[in-house]
């Protein structure tokens, strides 16, 4: 389960579950929060910046096409070990389920889910209830 700070064999084993406000501002603050994160446990710059884009997108998603949480808010998690860093937002649902789709070359938006499966190993959607989780696993630089 994702939680607080784990001590393990694991050189980078850590977990965090972080309650963020259901507003725009949210991709920024996830952004800042997996950051630092990642920056305390010595991970490279690009790697940081891909976990950031990654995440960004997932709140922004939820902001934009689903519901809050019956808290009212949206939850981020992460989950780290020497191989995988896992990241989950978990909105109250919406009446779409994300998919990656091709953008027109016009459009403004739709590119968002394809930038999150070219950076990460695979990603999906888990429904429990009303609410909606979208997780992306990333492969940790050796």
């Amino acid at each position: 389960m994702l939680g607080g700070v784990s001590q393990g064999r694991a050189r980078l084993r850590a977990s965090e579950t972080i309650a963020l406000r259901w507003s725009t501002r949210s991709a920024g603050d996830a952004r800042h929060r997996i950051g630092a994160a990642l920056r305390q446990r010595g991970l490279p710059e690009t790697f940081i910046a891909d976990a950031a884009l990654v995440v960004s997108e997932m709140v922004s998603n939820a902001i934009r096409h689903a519901r809050p949480r019956a808290d009212g808010q949206l939850r981020m998690a992460w989950q780290l070990d020497d191989h995988h860093l896992r990241l989950e937002v978990t909105d109250g649902g919406g009446d779409t389920e994300p998919s990656m789709r091709a953008a027109g070359a016009d459009e403004i938006g739709g590119r968002g889910l394809a930038m999150v499966g070219a950076v990460s190993l695979e990603w999906g959607v888990r429904r429990k209830g009303r609410e909606s989780t979208v997780w992306v696993l990333l492969p940790v630089p050796r």
